[in-house]
């Protein structure tokens, strides 16, 4: 927007800076190339950012997400004929083709030149297992290309170029050995059994919702009363981390008990003191209506400057005139990370109580916050509850998130229609 209205000012250095640094708040999960690519397209100094871009890629000086954010934005280039893109993103990889991105590397590489840029790789690394047999492939790229390229018989192609080529030949022979004898996995179903065997083994187990069906009534009430027989800790928060997704089967007494207890979130990460029994505590009583969940709810909401661990209590608790407690906590949160964990829980009420007076404390989360992920589900609850504001649809037309765009050109679609009736 601000390009948009400025085009006499030169905003290059703040898209190279985004361009060589993934700047959203989980760079593993939230990608910005293919927004990037957009701006670079759209700028005046769409030359001078370019090459700026595709020598940094080719330089290789870089962390794992913020590479992999770059070599995507230049595989965009590439895509498009740019010949300077291509080269960095080979040259790059021939500098070290065994290096902490080989796998983003090749990813790119197939995508762009398909078999032929399997070849490209299939020569490489066989001459780096040449010079050194202790190097590990796998069959990943290979068995990629085929899966998205079924008209293509990638092995038997690798197999006809083997027979040309020394170090393709070396190569087929190492993914083929990698993909006889890697081990299938297979998930085992959830049980009292699998449940009891990887606490037993100081596992937490956080069951998703599509598997939750595959546990029984029975073995739920039995690794509840489990559950009851622990004395320790940390065995007590990993049996409630079952209880996040799955209803407490009994009523919620001993539950409240545990979430009153004191908080060792704040305690050094991986300590010996460090737990997450408060916090899943709190989760498992989030199926639950009570005056006393709502009076504990509000006693550590109020006096915990970032009480993200107790915020799930007010799922199910909720009243009206609670939007001001939350946008007072929000706006005590000093950084990304307070915010984000605060938003959360803050999106999780609001999506379970349908309000209008979500908006203040929804629209302080999305000026403070940079998870474009959980920026979409914010504009997702504002949008239902009719309550979003026009400055925001405006800019979510523009959002780093493909998502979020399409939720804002559907709303300027509709708008259009609604008018034109």
């Amino acid at each position: 927007m601000l390009i948009n209205d400025n085009p006499h000012i030169d905003f290059s250095n703040e898209i190279i800076k985004a361009s060589l640094k993934n700047l959203s708040y989980d760079t593993q999960c939230e990608s910005r190339d293919e927004y990037l690519f957009g701006l670079i397209k759209q700028s005046a100094q769409k030359e001078k950012i370019k090459q700026t871009i595709f020598q940094a890629l080719a330089s290789g000086n870089f962390d794992d997400y913020n590479f992999y954010h770059l070599c995507n934005l230049v595989a965009r280039f590439a895509t498009e004929g740019e010949e300077e893109a291509r080269k960095a993103i080979y040259k790059r990889y021939y500098s070290d083709p065994f290096g902490f991105c080989q796998n983003c590397d090749e990813e790119v590489i197939v995508a762009l030149d398909g078999m032929e840029g399997l070849k490209r790789i299939a020569e490489t690394q066989g001459k780096a297992l040449l010079e050194n047999s202790e190097r590990y492939v796998t069959h990943w790229s290979a068995t990629g290309l085929q899966e998205k390229n079924p008209q293509i018989n990638v092995y038997e192609e690798l197999a006809n170029a083997a027979k040309e080529n020394h170090y393709i030949n070396i190569y087929y022979d190492a993914i083929v050995e990698d993909k006889e004898n890697r081990p299938k996995w297979k998930r085992e179903k959830y049980s009292y059994e699998t449940i009891t065997e990887a606490i037993e083994k100081n596992k937490s187990v956080r069951i998703a919702e599509k598997w939750k069906k595959e546990i029984s009534k029975r073995d739920i009430r039995k690794l509840a009363d489990d559950m009851l027989r622990q004395t320790e800790r940390k065995r007590i928060a990993s049996y409630l981390s079952i209880f996040r997704t799955i209803k407490w089967p009994y009523e919620y007494k001993n539950l409240l008990n545990y979430a009153r207890l004191e908080s060792m979130q704040n305690k050094k990460w991986r300590s010996k003191k460090w737990d997450m029994l408060v916090e899943r505590a709190c989760d498992a009583l989030s199926f639950f209506t009570g005056s006393d969940i709502r009076e504990l709810a509000l006693e550590k909401l109020k006096a915990i400057r970032v009480p993200c661990e107790y915020t799930s209590l007010l799922v199910k608790n909720y009243k009206k005139g609670d939007a001001k407690l939350l946008t007072d906590i929000i706006m005590r949160c000093k950084n990304d990370n307070e915010v984000h964990s605060i938003a959360v829980g803050v999106i999780e009420i609001y999506e379970t109580n349908k309000t209008k007076e979500c908006k203040k404390p929804l629209e302080v989360i999305y000026e403070k916050m940079n998870c474009g992920l959980h920026r979409k589900d914010i504009v997702k609850i504002l949008i239902e509850s009719k309550v979003l504001s026009n400055k925001i649809k405006q800019e979510i037309q523009f959002d780093s998130d493909e998502d979020t765009r399409k939720l804002g050109t559907e709303l300027i679609d509709f708008a259009g229609r609604a008018d034109k009736r």
